[in-house]
C-alpha cells in the first residue's frame, strides 16, 4: 500500500508539470501574482536576515521591511530560499517545481495522518490517500502559486499526524518532532492558518483531555507540546503578536478589508467542490471533456455530479461514525472544520476564505470518505462503544456493489477536476495574454543567437526605462492587462 500511495504522489508531480512541458516553462501558468512578491523576497533571504537591514533600494523595500508582511509568516519564502540554492537556480525558475513537489508529498502526508492521526487500516488510508491525489482542487491551488497554501497542505495533515501521538503517548522526541513540524505549519502561514489550527487544536485537546482514561498525562503532553511549538515559532509568531493584537477585534469583524478577495470573486462556492464533484468555477466547467461528450451528455454529467452532493454528505458521515479507527479524533475534527466552515461563511461572509477553507478540508474528506467506502464495501459498521455489526451474507453483496459503484462515480468525477485543471493551464500564458503574441516573442527569442546585442526600439507598446531592462531565459507572466501596463518596474 505505500508504494501504491508513493506512485499516486508521482504520477500527481508529473501531472503537475505537464502543462509547462508543453509551454517550455517553469513560469506559473495561473492568474496569480502571488510569486511577484516570493521570488524577490527568496532571493533577498539568501543574503540578509528577517530585518531587511542590508536590502538595497527596490520596489518592494518598504513592503518587505513592514510589519503586516512579516506577519504573513516566511516559512515558504525561506523555504524557496534554500530550494534555488540546492537546485542552483534563480527563484524565478524554483518557485513551481518547489510548489509541486509540496504537493506531492501531501499525498504522503494524507496517508501518514489516515494511518497515525485517524487509526485508520492501510487499505483505507492508502484509498483516502488516492482519492485526494485525485482531488482537483489542490491541484489548482498549486498551479495558481499558492506558496504558503501549497505548504499547508503538506504540514496540516503532518502536524495532527504528529502532535496527536505525541498527546497520546508523549516522549521526548515524539513532542520534539511534532514541535518542530507544527511551529513550521505555523510560520509559514499565518494570516489563514493560524486561526483554522486554534479551532482544530482546541476540539481535539477538550476531546483528548476530557473523554477516557490518562487525562492527566495527555494534559501534561498538551502542554509541554504547546510550549515547544511557541518556543521554535517564536521568530515568527512574535511577528503576528505584534501586527494582530492591536487590531484583532478589527480582523475578526471584517477580514475581507484585511486580508482581501483575491480575483475579486464574491460568490460563496458550493461544498461540492470540497467533494471534489465539481471544479473552482474561475475557469469553465466544460474542458475537453465537454466537448469530446457533447453539450446534452455533458449536461447529463453534471446533473449526476450534481445530485452525488447528498450522497456524498452521508457517505462521508457513516465513514465518520463508524471509523474503524479513533472516533475521539475524527468527530471533534469535524465538528471543528464545520464550525470554522459555517462562521467564515455566514458569520464574517467572507468568500474568499469560504473558497480557501474548501481546499484546507480536503484531506480529511476524502478520509472520510475512505472509510465510508471501506465499511460499506465490507458490510461492516460500528457506532460508538458498540460492537462491529456484519451484514448478512445476501445483504453484504448489494453493498459490496453499491460501495464499487459509489468509488468508480466518485473517481471519475474526482479524474475529471484533476483532468479539467491541467487542460486549463495547459494553455498556458493564454489566458494571461494573446498566446498569439507568447509565441511570436518565443519565435523571436529562438532566432537570436547566443551572446548577441538586443536593442530595444523606441515606441514600444509599454516602455521601459533602459536600466530596467533585464535579459532572461524565460518567459515572463504577466497575468492582468494593467500589470503588462504599469508593473513593469516591479517585474
Amino acid at each position: 500500500m505505500q508504494a501504491l500511495v508513493a506512485g499516486c504522489a508521482v504520477v500527481l508531480l508529473i501531472v503537475a508539470f505537464a502543462p509547462h512541458l508543453q509551454n517550455r516553462s517553469l513560469a506559473m501558468l495561473g492568474l496569480n501574482i502571488d510569486e511577484e512578491l516570493y521570488v524577490p523576497l527568496a532571493e533577498l533571504l539568501k543574503g540578509n536576515t528577517a530585518f531587511m537591514s542590508g536590502v538595497t533600494d527596490s520596489p518592494f523595500q518598504v513592503e518587505f521591511q513592514s510589519e503586516r508582511n512579516h506577519a504573513r509568516g516566511w516559512g515558504f519564502p525561506y523555504l524557496l530560499g534554500a530550494a534555488t540554492i540546492l537546485s542552483n537556480a534563480p527563484a524565478f525558475h524554483a518557485y513551481a517545481p518547489t510548489l509541486y513537489l509540496l504537493l506531492a508529498l501531501s499525498v504522503l502526508a494524507v496517508f501518514i495522518f489516515g494511518r497515525t492521526g485517524l487509526g485508520m487500516s492501510e487499505r483505507t488510508a492508502a484509498m483516502g490517500a488516492g482519492l485526494y491525489a485525485l482531488h482537483g482542487l489542490p491541484l489548482w491551488f498549486t498551479g495558481m502559486g499558492f506558496g504558503p497554501h501549497a505548504v499547508s497542505f503538506l504540514l496540516f495533515p503532518a502536524a495532527l499526524a504528529t502532535a496527536l501521538p505525541a498527546i497520546r503517548a508523549g516522549g521526548r522526541r515524539t513532542i520534539s518532532l511534532a514541535g518542530v513540524v507544527n511551529a513550521a505549519l505555523l510560520v509559514s502561514y499565518f494570516w489563514a492558518i493560524s486561526a483554522v489550527y486554534l479551532v482544530v487544536a482546541a476540539a481535539l485537546l477538550l476531546a483528548l483531555v476530557g473523554w477516557g482514561g490518562g487525562r492527566l498525562p495527555r494534559l501534561r503532553n498538551a502542554v509541554v507540546l504547546a510550549a515547544a511549538i511557541a518556543l521554535l515559532g517564536a521568530p515568527g509568531l512574535t511577528w503576528l503578536v505584534r501586527w494582530a493584537s492591536p487590531m484583532l477585534m478589527s480582523i475578526m469583524s471584517n477580514l475581507n478589508a484585511q486580508f482581501g478577495n483575491a480575483w475579486g470573486d464574491t460568490t460563496f462556492v458550493p461544498y461540492s467542490v470540497a467533494f471534489g464533484l465539481a471544479p473552482y468555477h474561475l475557469a469553465a466547467d466544460a474542458g475537453p471533456l465537454g466537448a469530446a461528450l457533447g453539450a446534452t451528455v455533458f449536461d447529463a454529467w453534471r446533473s449526476v455530479r450534481a445530485a452525488l452532493l447528498g450522497p456524498s454528505v452521508v457517505l462521508a458521515l457513516f465513514g465518520l461514525v463508524t471509523l474503524r479507527g479513533r472516533r475521539l479524533v475524527a468527530i471533534p475534527l469535524a465538528v471543528a472544520y464545520a464550525a470554522f466552515l459555517v462562521w467564515v461563511e455566514r458569520g464574517a461572509a467572507y468568500p474568499y476564505g469560504h473558497l480557501k477553507n474548501m481546499s484546507y478540508i480536503t484531506y480529511f474528506v476524502t478520509s472520510l470518505l475512505a472509510s465510508g467506502i471501506s465499511n460499506l464495501y465490507h458490510g461492516r459498521a460500528a457506532l460508538w462503544g458498540g460492537r462491529a455489526w456484519m451484514a448478512p451474507p445476501r445483504i453484504a453483496r448489494w453493498w459490496r456493489g453499491l460501495g464499487l459503484a459509489i468509488t468508480l462515480v466518485m473517481a471519475v468525477a474526482l479524474a475529471q477536476n484533476t483532468t479539467h485543471t491541467v487542460w486549463w493551464y495547459w494553455s498556458g500564458l493564454g489566458w494571461n495574454v494573446d498566446r498569439r503574441i507568447a509565441h511570436d516573442a518565443r519565435a523571436v527569442a529562438d532566432r537570436l543567437p547566443a551572446g548577441s546585442r538586443v536593442y530595444f526600439a523606441d515606441g514600444l507598446t509599454y516602455p521601459l526605462l533602459g536600466e530596467r531592462i533585464v535579459l532572461r531565459d524565460h518567459v515572463l507572466g504577466f497575468h492582468f492587462p494593467e500589470h503588462q501596463r504599469e508593473r513593469w518596474a516591479a517585474r
